[in-house]
């Protein structure tokens, strides 16, 4: 990993308690920011990345007694060409508090990676004093953040903290990344033809915002063994491990603790067998069976709702806690009564030390704002439906006839570890062919893509058979979640029909390419 650290002399305070009088302490608090005379200043720029500086030039605040603060504004800005990632520290730390629960901090940022809720302020330099965490930037763009600090008043006598010192600097570190993340992105910068960007790169209007790196292609080399019997490098193989597959480099996933950052996102090669995204409610009629909500949520009453059966079946059976089930069955289109086995090839513990528990989207890709799309089969392009499935608007909107939004709140974002792919996901796989072109076929709705040969058989992801996919469709109550056809297509069914299963997950940061270059002969071996 290389770095680039930027340092801008940030706060200088010293704190000295002069007099103790009743209750009550008295200090100085004497802060300096060193810059030019412009609002916003370039402070240093080296490689992609520059720091730059808001407040004008001084910042000084004395006289100060617990209770008072201080607060920056910086912007860290993008100037190179590609997408990079960096972290934010305090560096060159003097933090000679007695009591330090007595200087906190808090980070807010609208643009950024990261906001950070009231934190004591780090007495040692390491990963402690990172107060933003694998921020990715795209070219040109700009973070801006607010720190505060704050001598923190506790109501009780706070001499103790008499005559210390704090002293900082914000230190911006960019790098490119180790691991998994920096070889996709390095073999991309090398001229791989099976990698492609989504965003303004190469398509223009038709990419997304977060530009993310995407294997595409019929025959891409994107194979990982995963989910081996063995950590040993040396003897995975097609006996021992799972073969599956890299979708790509994505930018801005949020974790468990709100961290954004780029992360790799695979899903299992081969179908883990057919089954209901969800059950029957309990209602009468096909209309009422089963509930396009993926994530645990409530009923109108404040009663509690578990999730989609899916969802519970692979967030605690497939890893190993068995919960739905404990007869050994899971939900296959009979209703509630569980007819088919559950799969025995579950996530190992290797495996599931590897994954990352993230937040996923659960926006309809056939809700427009708020509405039904009753034209969706034609409005369901790759960047309209990368854009609704990450909207506020969710799968149960009345729109048809037959439409019967039900009594269980749905919710647009679910933070859990397994999960499938999105529409988008099969759209931006695609390269298309000699009659139909890749940048048509994003630019032409999944639903009709059976007309397309180009897009559909371009695509790695098509499986042959219809396979569940994350998105609720906004169309009452039932058959309503997204599926790949077998002719290629994007369509809905209802929730409690049998499809294939193809588990998605993100994988932590830290993941290594031991070995292997990708292809259905050689895949790719990981270790942490």
């Amino acid at each position: 990993m290389k770095n680039k650290y930027l340092n801008l002399l940030f706060v200088i305070s010293s704190l000295l308690v002069l007099s103790l009088v009743t209750s009550f302490s008295y200090a100085y608090f004497n802060a300096k920011v060193k810059g030019n005379d412009t609002a916003y200043e370039t402070v240093i720029t080296s490689g992609q990345m520059s720091l730059l500086l808001n407040d004008g030039t001084i910042v000084a605040l004395n006289s100060a007694l617990p209770g008072s603060s201080i607060t920056k504004t910086f912007k860290v800005k993008n100037t190179g060409t590609i997408a990079t990632t960096y972290d934010v520290y305090l560096s060159e730390l003097v933090n000679t508090f007695v009591d330090k629960n007595d200087l906190v901090y808090t980070l807010t940022s609208e643009t950024g990676c990261q906001t950070t809720s009231e934190t004591v302020v780090p007495s040692e330099v390491g990963e402690q004093s990172k107060i933003v965490s694998s921020c990715s930037i795209n070219p040109n763009m700009e973070h801006e953040y607010t720190l505060n600090i704050t001598f923190k008043e506790d109501n009780t006598i706070q001499d103790d903290n008499k005559g210390k010192k704090f002293g900082a600097k914000i230190s911006v570190n960019e790098y490119n990344e180790a691991g998994i993340l920096g070889y996709i992105k390095n073999i991309k910068a090398n001229g791989a033809t099976d990698l492609e960007y989504d965003g303004v790169e190469t398509l223009g209007e038709l990419g997304t915002e977060d530009n993310n790196l995407r294997y595409i292609g019929n025959k891409p080399n994107n194979y990982i063994y995963f989910n081996c019997s063995t950590t040993d490098e040396n003897e995975m193989n097609d006996t021992t491990c799972e073969k599956w597959r890299i979708v790509g480099v994505f930018n801005n996933i949020e974790d468990e603790n709100g961290n954004k950052s780029s992360r790799v996102k695979i899903i299992r090669d081969e179908s883990l067998g057919y089954y209901s995204w969800d059950t029957t409610s309990g209602v009468s009629g096909w209309y009422g069976s089963g509930y396009n909500q993926w994530g645990q949520s409530v009923y109108n009453n404040g009663d509690p709702y578990e999730g989609a059966d899916l969802m519970r079946e692979l967030n605690t059976d497939y890893l190993g806690n068995i919960t739905v089930g404990t007869d050994g069955k899971w939900y296959n289109a009979s209703g509630d009564v569980k007819t088919v086995d559950m799969p025995t090839n579950t996530l190992s513990t290797s495996a599931q030390s590897m994954i990352e528990t993230v937040k996923w989207n659960l926006g309809s890709p056939s809700n427009n704002e708020g509405t039904f799309d009753s034209d969706w089969q034609n409005t369901v392009i790759p960047i309209t439906s990368y854009k609704r499935e990450r909207s506020i608007y969710h799968g149960n909107t009345a729109g048809w006839s037959y439409a019967d939004p039900d009594n269980v709140i749905r919710t647009t974002s679910w933070f859990g570890k397994v999960a499938l792919i999105y529409p988008s996901d099969y759209g931006y796989s695609t390269s298309g062919g000699s009659t139909t072109s890749r940048a048509t076929c994003i630019n032409t709705s999944m639903g009709n893509w059976n007309n397309y040969s180009d897009c559909y058989s371009g695509s790695w992801i098509l499986y042959g058979t219809f396979q569940w996919l994350l998105s609720p469709f906004a169309a009452g109550r039932n058959w309503n979640a997204g599926i790949i056809n077998n002719k290629g297509q994007i369509e809905m069914n209802c929730v409690t029909y049998a499809r294939s299963i193809r588990p998605a997950v993100f994988l932590k940061s830290n993941i290594v390419i031991a070995s292997g270059d990708g292809s259905l002969e050689s895949p790719y071996k990981l270790t942490i």
